[in-house]
């Protein structure tokens, strides 16, 4: 029995619960669509107010643009308007689309009323009116062919063609003047081409291109006498002379005379090559010992002419004074020699000679001997090889063992000679008396300039 009360108390209230969830949800349901109902009635609301301020505009209004912008705005500023049909009574985008011609003519005319009105001022820029009257006929092609833009293009056209006149002859009468008056040529062939670029076309440009090509040729005939009489006058200045021909050619480089100017500019470096080669080799020649002088002026030619004609000789000119100026050992033959007779003995049948080598006090022979000649022929080798270097003093003794040794001979280097082996190296004299001898010492062998 308690069990069957139970079963039947229980259903009563799940049912109640169930009910009681639906009321609930009812309730919702139409408490949103209130609220989609509200809101939608805002929307509609505002979107008519919209409409009806820019038709209440364009009532007002009869400026095309005007009442355009303002229907732009209306649709920029409610885009939920056609959900609710207010554009029913009349066409929007065909309304929009007539104002958006209507407008684009009125601009035009507008446009066209300006140009008009400054077309009519005397001292107007023509030329900017006439390039004014083409950007509106770009803008407005549908419009181009308007009576009214062709006749005022017309009229504009003839404006302009005379304005340049005037101008085009003011410019030619002060180019003529500035002739005149020996203005500069470079200035006066700035105003040809200012010239010609303003007013192509005119009846004066034929005229003033002539001028230009007699203004150049002038101008081309006063810059290179300018670096003929220039290198004329300092002939050994050659790195202006140089400047002015190359001034000549950056300004006219393919000039009248561009061939003469570059062959001017190969003499100047072959005269400069020479000049500066010429100073090395004097110097050689008049003082070989001053090395240290001749290595500045080698230095100088080749920093002045890397590739020049006498580069190489140079080069192995300073070759040589490294060379020279460090201790080396050099190879000697004793070749011959000639004496005169009255050196002898008395009785002699001739002198039996040798000779011994002194080079900065050190010794080196003596060689053999040859008997009673005159003029020996030793062809001796000294078996050391003779070491010296650049101030080195030597000393030739030639001995007459007849009978009892004696120096029949003794030849010194000068005091202060700084190159004292060529002694060695060649024929060694002293009065009539010589004694010839070999080596590998050598003095350069400098070219011929001419």
């Amino acid at each position: 029995m308690r069990q069957t009360v139970n079963d039947g108390n229980a259903m009563p209230g799940r049912e109640g619960q169930r009910i009681s969830r639906v009321g609930c949800w009812r309730r919702r349901v139409l408490a949103t669509s209130a609220s989609i109902a509200c809101l939608a009635g805002l929307l509609w609301g505002y979107d008519a107010l919209g409409f009806q301020r820019a038709a209440k505009f364009e009532a007002k209004n009869q400026d095309p643009v005007s009442v355009l912008k303002r229907w732009q705005s209306y649709q920029a500023w409610h885009p939920t308007q056609r959900l609710f049909g207010l554009d029913s009574t009349l066409d929007e985008e065909r309304h929009i689309a007539n104002l958006g011609m209507r407008a684009r003519e009125s601009e035009f005319l507008t446009q066209l009323a300006a140009l008009r009105r400054l077309a009519r001022v005397p001292d107007s820029d023509a030329d900017a009116a006439w390039q004014d009257w083409h950007v509106l006929r770009a803008a407005y092609p549908e419009m181009a062919a308007g009576a009214e833009l062709q006749a005022l293009g017309a009229t504009l056209r003839v404006r302009r063609e005379d304005q340049l006149t005037r101008r085009s002859q003011r410019a030619y009468d002060l180019l003529l003047k500035a002739e005149q008056d020996g203005v500069d040529l470079s200035i006066l062939l700035a105003h040809t081409d200012q010239f010609l670029r303003d007013y192509a076309g005119s009846r004066m440009e034929g005229d003033v291109r002539q001028r230009r090509t007699a203004y150049l040729a002038r101008l081309e005939e006063r810059d290179i006498e300018a670096a003929r009489n220039y290198s004329a006058r300092y002939p050994f200045y050659f790195q202006a002379r140089r400047e002015q021909y190359q001034r000549y050619l950056d300004k006219h480089p393919t000039g009248a005379f561009a061939a003469e100017a570059a062959s001017a500019l190969k003499a100047i470096e072959a005269d400069w090559d020479k000049h500066d080669f010429r100073a090395v080799r004097d110097h050689f020649l008049d003082n070989p010992g001053a090395i240290a002088e001749l290595v500045t002026q080698c230095r100088a030619y080749q920093a002045a002419h890397p590739q020049g004609r006498f580069a190489t000789a140079v080069t192995d000119l300073l070759r040589w004074s490294e060379r020279v100026t460090a201790p080396g050992e050099y190879r000697v033959i004793l070749r011959n020699g000639l004496f005169e007779k009255r050196l002898a003995r008395f009785f002699s049948r001739g002198p039996d000679l040798s000779v011994e080598i002194e080079v900065a006090g050190v010794r080196y022979g003596p060689s053999n001997i040859v008997v009673n000649q005159y003029e020996p022929e030793w062809n001796y080798e000294f078996p050391r090889r003779i070491r010296w270097k650049l101030g080195d003093p030597v000393r030739i003794r030639v001995t007459d063992h007849d009978y009892w040794e004696r120096v029949m001979v003794d030849i010194m280097s000068g005091d202060g000679d700084p190159l004292a082996m060529q002694l060695l190296a060649g024929d060694a004299w002293c009065g009539k008396n010589r004694v010839t001898f070999e080596s590998d010492f050598t003095m350069p062998n400098l070219p011929k300039i001419e």
